[in-house]
């Protein structure tokens, strides 16, 4: 067991260096390979991709993207040989290619009967995505045509592969587990592929056990999405549960600020990596947007990557965490969406404006409890959106509430603001400020001679092409395009559709003799 252990290991160090060196080029040549219908398993790489996103070095909308416009590049160049070169070279040299006579009499039967739409279809099956370029070359289909369907199968099954990796790596699994179902999946691949050729005559069975097979990895697929979206959570009121450790602290101590966390999908890993060694008097705020949106998938992977954190964590809410019932959620997971705690001789005040606004109960509520803090020497006020007075740009509390509010600090002697923003900043004003989030976060000091703050940045984060890819991956990815209830849904549908059809065959079978 152990040496089976050390082979996956070994597995895994090798091909997650091989990708993370290689990055997108990486992936994009081998999908050109693939394309090309030279043997190497996108089968592996793009879960692989797709995992290794998970952690944050590279961008799951950038693997589906390399991996799609790779494939294409290549069945295009297969296109363009066999539409060249004809079929008697095909005949002749596709066995080095692993075309044989039979694959393309097949294929060529499919696209006479099926037309364009054998494209499509084709590139969506494993094994033989690639040959299909083979018989469009040979009859010269229109080569617009053929890069658009080619295009958007290779983008399902891009998207397919690399989401599936994607999700192992958040759940947390072995990467042993990984490498069990990768290896399962080409078994089930190259086996249906034998399978089918050597058992012909056993077809009937044969194809029984493949459905079997099939059908049972498509109902755990099915049940696992629908657990991950509907299953409640079992961590409760983590917020009050990190209070009574913070509020431990006595006097000198530091904390983090962070905010909009979602920029980056395994934020909490480089964030971890990029600070140094925390003392037992230090604790982490986060300044609301920690998950892409409020739905439970979400909040379940939140708190996955909570299970690494050493240091207590509190959360303030931002409007992405009340997204798609995320009220609730929220309120499950980390308590009240208004709180007060305290560490040494600072006092803190954490208040929801999510919806960028300040009302009345909500500011005499802060007043009061700035008003319980007397004997306490600092005064800190946590929130998501900044008021209109201090310098960032993007959303603002509105002009009424920033006034009142304004008003309401000074009258408090309030020490520091922290909220998030766009421009990264700490201000000395007559109220001190401080805004973070996306990939700067920050350091606050508090002790006998004051506050002070330092602002770093997240060394992964300092590329614009990631920061816009994790922006597209937030709306085109997260929110639009893949969501775990959608996929439980239609599956659910199409296995209902798969076995009403079986019946619907096997009754007329039985109706015609």
């Amino acid at each position: 067991m152990n040496f089976i252990h050390l082979i996956f290991n070994s597995l895994s160090d090798f091909s997650i260096w091989s990708i993370n060196s290689a990055g997108y080029f990486g992936i994009f040549f081998t999908m050109i390979l693939e394309g090309f219908s030279i043997p190497i398993p996108s089968e592996v790489i793009l879960p692989l991709g797709g995992y290794i996103a998970s952690k944050g070095t590279l961008n799951v909308l950038g693997v589906i993207l390399a991996g799609s416009v790779g494939g294409t590049l290549g069945s295009l160049a297969l296109y363009y040989i066999s539409m060249l070169l004809g079929r008697g070279f095909i005949k002749r040299w596709g066995k080095y290619i692993l075309i044989s006579d039979k694959h393309l009499d097949t294929i060529e039967k499919w696209f006479g009967k099926y037309g364009n739409l054998t494209v499509f279809t084709m590139r969506l099956l494993p094994v033989v995505r690639g040959l299909i370029s083979v018989p469009a070359g040979i009859a010269k289909m229109k080569v617009l045509s053929f890069t658009l369907y080619t295009f958007l199968g290779s983008l399902i099954w891009s998207a397919v592969l690399t989401y599936f990796g994607f999700q192992l790596g958040l759940s947390g699994v072995s990467m042993d587990i990984i490498w069990i179902v990768v290896f399962l999946l080409i078994g089930i691949t190259f086996g249906i592929y034998f399978g089918y050729r050597y058992l012909k005559r056993y077809l009937k069975f044969f194809t029984i056990f493949v459905s079997i097979l099939l059908g049972s990895f498509f109902v755990f697929f099915i049940f696992y999405s629908l657990y991950e979206a509907y299953v409640p959570i079992k961590v409760k009121d983590l917020n009050y549960t990190n209070q009574q450790k913070i509020e431990k602290i006595d006097r000198n101590f530091s904390f983090y600020a962070v905010g909009n966390t979602f920029y980056n999908i395994e934020f909490f890993d480089s964030f971890l990596s990029s600070i140094s060694t925390p003392s037992s008097k230090s604790f982490v705020v986060d300044l609301g947007n920690v998950v892409y949106s409020g739905d439970l998938s979400k909040y379940k992977i939140f708190v996955h990557e909570m299970t690494k954190f050493k240091l207590p964590f509190l959360v303030t809410p931002g409007p992405r965490d009340f997204q798609d019932g995320g009220y609730k959620n929220y309120y499950t997971v980390f308590g009240n969406y208004d709180y007060t705690f305290h560490a040494g001789d600072a006092f803190f005040v954490s208040i929801n404006n999510s919806n960028d606004q300040i009302s009345k109960p909500e500011l005499d509520w802060i007043s009061d409890r700035f008003s319980s803090a007397s004997t306490y020497k600092y005064r800190i006020l946590l929130m998501h959106f900044p008021a209109s007075w201090m310098e960032s740009t993007g959303i603002h509390l509105d002009r009424n509430s920033s006034d009142k509010l304004e008003e309401l600090l000074k009258s408090k002697n309030v020490n520091l603001v922290i909220s998030t923003g766009k421009n990264k900043i700490y201000s000395q004003a007559q109220i001190p400020y401080l805004i973070v989030g996306g990939s700067k976060y920050a350091m606050i000091t508090v002790n006998s001679s004051g506050i002070s703050a330092k602002i770093d940045s997240l060394p992964s984060l300092r590329s614009n092409f990631n920061q816009v890819m994790q922006d597209l991956s937030i709306y085109v990815y997260t929110i639009l395009i893949i969501e775990w209830p959608i996929i439980g849904l239609i599956g659910i549908g199409i296995l209902i559709l798969w076995f009403l059809w079986k019946w619907y065959r096997i009754s007329v079978k039985i109706e015609k003799k």
